[in-house]
């Protein structure tokens, strides 16, 4: 709504003195010099205010909400506007020589784009050993190379530039010729825009308070909707809460990703078999090396257990099926889902204080996955392979879930939407719908518990379409 002016008051002043007395004049005079012009900017003044206030009250204020108040509000419910994030990507930096003493690459480093608008720092250190410099040798490029982790000085999506352009070294680093980047920098997001506060304002006011579970879930989904699309709080008193506490506590688990590929060294003895990898929830391994040379004979052993399996706790392990015979150094390129220390660090790393003096763990939920036999049958005029390639685009769908409210699947209804949704089908019969792991019979209603997510396996997914 358009904000009154000084002239729409008089105008309104002269309309309405006009209908009392049309033998007034209203374009001057005592009433019009005197009172009318005089009034009608203070009226419109306190006309716009009023405005505002109401549109503040019916949660209506995106249009009349300033930044500051925005953020003062913000504050009194225990938030605060969006900073953005920085965006990260794996760094390497490459030596043209064979090192002979010992290259450390220090955390805070600098790097940037060609012309340095764009910088990067190193976010944890870390060395090229001499002593194991084959290792580090790439033959490819004929350098010697460490892949680090590095980070945007800055918040935005603009940071996230194409492989290769990060190759400008702004803090000389002894024993290192070159650097570049050879994937593009990942989630990186702009500062929290006015509109996304006020939103977030009208949560807060309609009574959304994170000293309660609910009000905690929200906080979460608020500052992370982009990645984040469901929260499901579960407590001690729940069934699906297994490990040992000593107080209040809360397991939160998140339904959202964001997957970083991070690389990490070892030191390995003759006589080792597991190692331990630090970034967790770990997702896939992606590379192997000892020593330089690639290895197959490993294996991702993720921690599935119901009490710490894939949290912030998890103990997530590769490992090799035969010991190692001689020393050397093990580097480990894998992917891990970085949701949950991205919430961590953002919303729950300001001391116990803030956790309500309680143990919260951050989890990512168990999959489900859905084991579905069937054989449908189409109508003349209709080709079994689109029907097929329809109907697994449906169950992928169903079995991709966005939230936890969608915890129960019947076979007979998902038998009649596709039916309904899936043009061609003449008859379709399930002969197995139920849980891959752990159900009671062939053909069953699948519950999820609080804690879990429907997954979708392609593997033991198979419609006999004819």
């Amino acid at each position: 709504m358009a904000d009154i002016t000084a002239d729409d008051v008089l105008a309104q002043l002269q309309n309405s003195i006009t209908l009392s007395n049309s033998t007034w004049d209203v374009t001057s005079g005592p009433v019009i010099d005197v009172m009318a012009r005089p009034q009608s900017g203070q009226i419109a003044a306190a006309e716009n205010a009023a405005s505002d206030l109401r549109q503040l009250f019916t949660l209506q204020f995106p249009a009349v909400i300033t930044s500051d108040e925005a953020t003062a509000a913000l504050g009194n419910y225990g938030s605060a506007p969006g900073l953005g994030r920085k965006a990260q990507v794996t760094q390497y930096f490459m030596s043209f020589s064979k090192p002979t003493v010992d290259v450390p690459i220090p955390a805070g480093s600098l790097v940037s784009n060609v012309d340095g608008s764009l910088v990067y720092t190193v976010i944890a250190s870390n060395t090229i050993y001499a002593a194991s410099s084959t290792s580090y040798y790439n033959p490819s490029r004929n350098t010697y190379e460490i892949p680090i982790t590095i980070q945007a000085i800055g918040v935005g999506s603009q940071y996230e530039i194409p492989a290769q352009r990060i190759n400008t070294l702004l803090t000389p680093i002894i024993g290192i010729d070159a650097t570049e980047n050879r994937s593009v920098p990942t989630l990186g997001t702009s500062a929290e825009t006015l509109v996304s506060q006020s939103t977030r304002l009208s949560n807060a006011l309609l009574g959304i308070n994170k000293g309660a579970t609910g009000g905690l879930a929200t906080l979460i989904t608020n500052a992370f909707s982009d990645l984040i699309s469901d929260v499901s709080v579960v407590q001690p008193f729940d069934k699906e809460f297994t490990r040992m506490i000593s107080g209040p506590a809360l397991d939160m688990y998140l339904m959202g990703s964001a997957y970083v590929s991070v690389t990490q060294s070892f030191q390995v003895l003759a006589g080792d078999v597991q190692f331990l990898l630090t970034n967790v929830p770990v997702f896939s391994i992606n590379s192997v090396l000892f020593n330089n040379t690639a290895v197959t004979n490993y294996q991702l052993v993720p921690d599935s257990s119901r009490a710490t399996g894939y949290s912030l706790d998890s103990q997530d392990y590769v490992v090799f099926s035969t010991p190692f015979a001689v020393a050397g150094v093990l580097t480990v390129g894998y992917t891990y889902n970085s949701i949950l220390s991205m919430v961590y660090s953002q919303l729950f790393s300001s001391g116990s204080s803030y956790l309500f003096n309680t143990d919260m763990l951050l989890r990512l939920p168990f999959n489900v996955s859905v084991n579905i036999q069937g054989v449908a049958k189409v109508l003349p005029s209709y080709s079994a392979t689109d029907v097929t390639t329809q109907i697994n685009a449906y169950l992928q769908k169903l079995l991709t879930p966005t939230s936890f409210s969608n915890n129960i699947l019947y076979p007979e209804i998902t038998r009649q939407n596709l039916l309904n949704s899936v043009p061609g089908i003449q008859t379709l019969r399930f002969n197995t719908f139920k849980r891959n792991v752990g159900s009671l019979s062939p053909v069953e209603v699948i519950i999820l518990n609080k804690n879990e997510e429907f997954y979708y396996d392609a593997t033991i997914i198979n419609i006999q379409v004819n």
